[in-house]
């Protein structure tokens, strides 16, 4: 997918400081909606919980494609296992991906 390249904006700079967290704000790693009329197709991002689905986000850290077959998803896991370190909440729907994500990179190996 083609835009993706949103860490250009932290390259360089320590995450904490353009993130920087308090205990008012919650980070949750949901879907974001793109994509035309009944052809869906999401994003994984790190977000603040009190923005809109499709609102601003943090980070674009994989995407998803229900009717796509075979390999549906992609997700950086090290970026995952960063903001889960931070204190992230996944989603339901994250969280199967990601459990498909760790099933399929132990196969893998």
């Amino acid at each position: 997918m083609r835009g993706m390249t949103n860490r250009a904006c932290i390259a360089g700079r320590d995450v904490d400081t353009v993130f920087p967290f308090t205990e008012e704000k919650m980070v949750k790693i949901r879907l974001r909606r793109t994509g035309c009329n009944n052809n869906a197709s999401f994003r994984v991002v790190a977000t603040d919980e009190r923005s809109p689905r499709d609102g601003k986000f943090l980070e674009i850290l994989g995407w998803y494609d229900p009717k796509r077959e075979g390999e549906n998803f992609k997700v950086d896991m090290d970026r995952v296992v960063f903001w889960q370190s931070k204190g992230a909440q996944l989603s339901e729907t994250v969280a199967s991906i990601v459990r498909k994500a760790k099933k399929s990179a132990v196969a893998a190996v």
